[in-house]
């Protein structure tokens, strides 16, 4: 029975560490962090890299995003 015990609080301790460190260096979405920056009114040009930014600008491209089935470019028969 002890042993049993033993294995538990190993494989309990395990679990434990794991989903710490799981939460500790998982990354913030970068459309959250630059809702941070623009609220204590900082530059994202001065804040995040050449990278961020470009995924930045791709998240409100897609926010933006146009569909292409406007009424103009249907055939009328």
């Amino acid at each position: 029975m002890v042993r049993v015990l033993k294995e538990t609080s190993k494989l309990l301790t395990i679990m434990i560490v794991i989903v710490f460190f799981s939460i500790l260096l998982s990354e913030e979405p970068i459309e959250a962090r630059a809702n941070k920056i623009i609220e204590n009114k900082l530059s994202l040009h001065d804040t995040f890299t050449r990278e961020e930014r470009d995924e930045y600008m791709l998240y409100l491209r897609s926010l933006n995003a146009e569909t292409n089935d406007s009424i103009y470019s249907i055939e009328l028969p």
